[in-house]
């Protein structure tokens, strides 16, 4: 009786750690798979799944440009064929003028009067008068001699008052009325640039 009860416990021994190192192993394998399970759900879940999408940098408008101007300025008068040709001058006749009076111009003219002149001193006079008005912000007017037959010594000189012909406007679709309305405000006779630039600057 006494060796059945101790083969009993010295079996149940033997069973009792197999037991626990089944139990063990079952235990090891459940952590093992809830390692995996994670690892698997943190892979499979973008951490970033709560960003949003970039939005593309919002681009500036163009800058809409100011026309350009540019005027033709004056050219020099071409040389004369027959510059020591020599004239009698009585009186000189500036005409054309809208700007100027005769006290801006008598100071050229006046040493000529009564004298015998060469052509080329005549040119000069013009070429004098053109220099007044570029001076003063006119640079699209000239003075010339022109072809004129001298009748009794008296000599004209022309006065070409430069204007705007024509305002053709590119680039600037939306402020086409605006620029050309601006344009045609400083767009007086005789021209003068700087005038049509101070009338672009001017706010709206």
């Amino acid at each position: 009786m006494k060796w059945c009860v101790r083969s009993v416990f010295i079996t149940l021994g033997l069973v009792l750690p197999s037991l626990i190192l089944d139990s063990n192993r079952e235990t090891n394998k459940a952590w093992a798979g809830d390692f995996k399970l994670l690892e698997i759900v943190q892979q499979t879940q973008p951490s970033d799944r709560f960003l949003q999408p970039e939005s593309e940098p919002i681009q500036p408008l163009p800058e809409e440009r100011k026309p350009v101007i540019t005027p033709t300025e004056t050219q020099p008068s071409p040389p004369l064929e027959t510059p020591d040709l020599t004239i009698s001058v009585r009186q000189i006749e500036v005409v054309g003028s809208t700007i100027f009076t005769p006290k801006d111009w008598n100071p050229i003219i006046e040493p000529l009067a009564g004298k015998t002149v060469t052509l080329a001193q005549l040119q000069e006079a013009a070429d004098q008068i053109t220099q007044l008005y570029v001076e003063n912000g006119y640079i699209t007017s000239r003075a010339v001699l022109g072809e004129q037959e001298i009748v009794d010594g008296v000599v004209q000189i022309q006065v070409i008052e430069g204007r705007l012909s024509e305002i053709k406007i590119e680039g600037a679709p939306r402020l086409d009325n605006y620029v050309r309305s601006r344009l045609e405000l400083g767009a007086k006779t005789p021209l003068r640039p700087n005038r049509i630039e101070d009338q672009l600057l001017l706010p709206k």
